[in-house]
């Protein structure tokens, strides 16, 4: 199973490729191909362990972005898996070289169960999170899909 991780001083998230649909044949036209994902987040004594839906294009887009602010030191990166849209997760790095993790996660969107999280990470960790990333990628093709 692929993953990546966003780790931080208090707090982690995780996520995990636990199946992925009409891999190689048929990517979906939203970017790459359907993913069930599960998703394990830590932020002090919160905790998520659920499962999501999203496509691999929206990683590749967040590693690129990823990648520019990392390099850059400056900016922010956001990731909202498609088509749920029930996590959003935003890195903005500050001028002293932290970087805040902040973001969201709606386990049910009906009943309006939102976990709100937030932890400090470093650009060493962010070096292992984007190396995971473009694992996946070499793995599932770039924002669309592996070419035949």
């Amino acid at each position: 199973m692929e993953c990546f991780t966003i780790k931080g001083e208090t707090g982690h998230l995780k996520l995990t490729i636990i199946e992925i649909y009409r891999f190689p044949e048929s990517p979906t036209p939203w970017n790459g191909y359907e993913t069930k994902v599960r998703i394990e987040i830590k932020s002090g004594n919160f905790q998520v362990d659920s499962v999501i839906w999203a496509y691999t294009g929206g990683f590749f887009q967040f590693l690129e972005t990823l990648k520019s602010r990392n390099q850059k030191l400056t900016g922010e990166a956001k990731y909202t898996n498609h088509p749920e849209e029930n996590l959003d997760i935003r890195l903005r790095y500050d001028n002293q070289g932290r970087i805040w993790v902040k973001g969201s996660f709606t386990e049910n969107q009906f009943l309006i169960n939102v976990l709100n999280f937030e932890f400090l990470t470093d650009q060493t960790y962010i070096t292992n999170t984007i190396q995971e990333l473009e694992k996946i990628r070499q793995n599932f093709g770039g924002l669309h899909a592996l070419s035949n």
